[in-house]
């Protein structure tokens, strides 16, 4: 896996590599239309294009070019807005890899959200060092969502990063 910053041209893939995976994740009844229209708006061509821009985008790719990963920081608020691996790419180290990559760009204080139901991801992210420290909701069509705030220090992440 290779691992580097997107560019414009690859925000049509980012697309639909957000959106796959984000329904996989949290399209548990089914793809409803809000989901759909959260997604389109989420995930525009133009907004990707200004994130490109003002944000680190990491990709991991695959040999033949694929994106099998993605982190989306924020400089200015420490926030990793998104973190995504295709779960076929999972328990391979690869989201590890992607921690250290944003941690060797200068980002060692980081924060993130997570759904309260994505265990898997909560399980990885403690793993790397990120304690709990509080909550927010995300509301999308008038249901509230709960998710766990994370940090990640420059002092409790070392160790972990680098077992």
């Amino acid at each position: 896996m290779v691992i580097n910053f997107a560019i414009k041209e690859d925000a049509s893939d980012i697309r639909l590599f957000c959106q796959s995976v984000w329904v996989q994740t949290y399209a548990l009844d089914g793809l409803l239309k809000s989901f759909t229209e959260f997604l389109d708006e989420q995930f525009s061509i133009d907004k990707l294009h200004r994130e490109i821009e003002q944000q680190q985008i990491l990709l991991a790719r695959t040999p033949e070019n694929g994106i099998a990963a993605i982190a989306i920081f924020n400089k200015a608020s420490k926030e990793v807005e998104t973190f995504y691996v295709l779960s076929h790419f999972q328990n391979q180290g690869l989201g590890k890899r992607m921690m250290q990559a944003l941690i060797g760009q200068g980002m060692p204080d980081m924060w993130l959200t997570c759904w309260e139901h994505n265990t898997k991801a909560i399980v990885f992210y403690e793993r790397l060092g990120f304690k709990p420290v509080s909550e927010t909701f995300f509301e999308l069509n008038e249901q509230h969502h709960r998710n766990i705030i994370f940090e990640l220090s420059s002092e409790n992440h070392l160790a972990q990063l680098h077992k």
